[in-house]
């Protein structure tokens, strides 16, 4: 009997069964179960897509929020107990900085930017002057294209987004006004 040319299926499992494969037009419906990958730790259910702490989402399309859900920064909190530079604050999402320290001024480390990631800055506690400190990007990280490596945070309600532009420059995209940039 001569093989059937005419079948030629749009999900298929590769000879050797070591890939599965969706061609043009193919698609597989998730009818109630799970997809798990145990390499990233995403899984695919019912309730949406989740990455775990290991994986990525990479995207060269568009993400359409099209029902009732979110996509939520991650919230940091920072807090310098001595004038020594606290924990880096993260390279993205929300990180509400403070101090439990009566110093005067205390020092924040900001990790060193990924283009186009975004971070949140927001003072929530000072010091007993009333003046939270500086923040100061990673060794060889800039704020601007003029070589500002300090921000100066004076009051409990400042606060600074960021946007990184390359591994080695953020740029201040909103600031309270008394945030102020510096050299050194």
């Amino acid at each position: 009997m001569a093989a059937d040319n005419s079948y030629n299926p749009r999900v298929y499992r590769e000879q050797g069964g070591q890939k599965l494969v969706v061609a043009t037009s193919g698609r597989v419906e998730l009818a109630g179960g799970v997809v798990r990958s145990t390499g990233s730790g995403a899984i695919l259910g019912s309730s949406g897509l989740s990455i775990g702490s290991t994986g990525t989402l990479t995207n060269s399309g568009t993400i359409t929020n099209s029902g009732s859900g979110a996509i939520r920064d991650q919230v940091t909190a920072i807090t310098a107990t001595t004038t020594a530079y606290s924990a880096a604050i993260p390279n993205y999402g929300v990180a509400t900085v403070g101090t439990t320290s009566g110093r005067k001024k205390v020092k924040f480390a900001l990790s060193a930017p990924v283009a186009g990631a975004k971070v949140d800055i927001i003072a929530i506690s000072t010091g007993s002057t009333g003046q939270l400190g500086w923040i100061v990007p990673a060794a060889g990280v800039t704020y601007d294209s003029t070589g500002n490596r300090k921000l100066t945070v004076v009051g409990k309600t400042s606060y600074v987004s960021l946007r990184g532009l390359s591994a080695t420059q953020w740029r201040v995209i909103s600031a309270s006004t008394d945030i102020a940039l510096a050299g050194t």
